[in-house]
Order: structure tokens, then C-alpha cells, then sequence
């Protein structure tokens, strides 16, 4: 691998990487209270990512990736300008249970739909809970795969997959988040 020329100064190769643009996208998400800023995300350094996996490092295995979540969030949302949207991943933490997780499906089905054209987004898990929530959110079971989390047939080491199509990816992205299960509601703007 080719380094940078060797008259070139350390701190010189440093300021131009700090001030080289990252490639940002516009988020569809609005944070309650300040709907009338547009956010965006901005691609994130190898060295943002390795803050936020310190910051949730040592946590107990529930915490852990609630905290690397809000850590990633608090390092790539920012306004039009490329003004960070939160001070730290606590002020990510901070915001209402559930308003996050709504959001986010949104910013996700958003990006899938208007940066990716993606026409189905696949999802694998072997977790019960994450598969009862992608079901509330509309997605339709395809297949149970084995030997996906290890090297027999047990239920343990197989995935169950979803998959949204399009036009639920396109519900989702507008905020149409509904239960899909019997008796669940149908109410998210």
C-alpha cells in the first residue's frame, strides 16, 4: 500500500484529511420539538466508529448495542452545514423511548428506498424478539435457514428470514409504522 509522498508533513496530510468532504445524505427523519431542521448523515471515519465500539465496550451484553447505536447516531447525524445533531451518545439516549426506534425504521426505509432503489430488503435472525418486531413492522416470512449461526441443523444455529417488499419499504418510509399481527394497531403518523 502506497503511503503519501514523502515530502509531505504529517500535519499537513492531518489538516487536509480533517478538511476533506465526507459524502453526506439527507435523512427523512425530524426530531420532535425541531421538525423545521433538515438532518443529514455524513459517512463516518474508521476512527468515529472505533470511538463509538469504546464507548459501549465493557457494557453488559443488553447495553452494549443500545449504546453503540446511540454512539454511531450521535457521529454521523448532522444539519445541512455538517453541525454535529447531538453533543454525545447520551443526548441520543435521552430522547423519548420509542420516538429513536421510530425514526430510525423511517430514516432506514427512506435511505433503502431513495439512495439504494432497493425493490425488497432481506432481514435474518435468530432472535425471537427481533423477528416479532420485523413482523409488527410488515415484513413477510420467506424461509427458515439452517446452518446459518453454526455448523449444525439445531434450531440454534438457524435463522429465520423476512423480507419487506417495496411497497411496504415505501409505507414504512413515510411513517406508516403498523402492527401487522391480529389485533394490533394501526396508528403511527
Amino acid at each position: 500500500m502506497a503511503g503519501p509522498p514523502a515530502d509531505v508533513l504529517p500535519e499537513r496530510l492531518f489538516r487536509f484529511l480533517l478538511s476533506t468532504p465526507r459524502p453526506i445524505a439527507p435523512v427523512l427523519w425530524r426530531l420532535r420539538g425541531a421538525e423545521h431542521i433538515a438532518l443529514h448523515c455524513r459517512a463516518l471515519t474508521s476512527l468515529e466508529e472505533a470511538a463509538a465500539l469504546d464507548g459501549a465496550a465493557g457494557l453488559p451484553a443488553g447495553a452494549w448495542r443500545p449504546r453503540l447505536l446511540c454512539g454511531l447516531v450521535a457521529s454521523a447525524v448532522c444539519d445541512a452545514d455538517g453541525a454535529l445533531a447531538f453533543s454525545s451518545a447520551d443526548a441520543v439516549a435521552r430522547l423519548v423511548p420509542g420516538v429513536l426506534k421510530k425514526d430510525i425504521v423511517r430514516a432506514i426505509f427512506g435511505m433503502a428506498i431513495l439512495r439504494f432503489n432497493l425493490q425488497r430488503l432481506t432481514v435474518r435472525t435468530r432472535l425471537p424478539a427481533m423477528a416479532r418486531g420485523v413482523r409488527k413492522l410488515g415484513a413477510v416470512f420467506e424461509c427458515r435457514q439452517l446452518r446459518v449461526y453454526g455448523p449444525t441443523d439445531a434450531p440454534e444455529h438457524a435463522a429465520e428470514q423476512y423480507v419487506f417488499y417495496r411497497e411496504r419499504m415505501e409505507r414504512l418510509a413515510r411513517g406508516g409504522i403498523a402492527n401487522s399481527e391480529p389485533g394490533g394497531s394501526t396508528n403511527v403518523r
